[in-house]
């Protein structure tokens, strides 16, 4: 997974959630979804990260390990993503 190639290109947002149907996660992408045309002028990329459910970066699925690193990357706490 490179993160690089979107350096000064784009602007990321990570949606950190246990699961995609999780409630909050749900509000928050519907929430996006209503500011997508915003979104697309700002060239702001939303990237899905879930502990119980597959986790996309672009159009790849992410592995575990991915995620983990990923995590780690972003100095985001194992378990943080389960907590509300």
């Amino acid at each position: 997974m490179d993160m690089d190639r979107h350096l000064w290109r784009e602007r990321l947002l990570f949606l950190i959630a246990p699961s995609a149907d999780d409630p909050i996660a749900v509000r928050q992408r519907e929430a996006l979804n209503e500011l997508a045309d915003a979104l697309n002028d700002r060239d702001l990329k939303i990237f899905p990260l879930f502990e119980q459910s597959p986790s996309l970066f672009g159009n790849s699925q992410l592995s575990d390990r991915e995620v983990r690193d990923l995590c780690a990357r972003l100095k985001i706490d194992p378990g943080s993503k389960a907590k509300h």
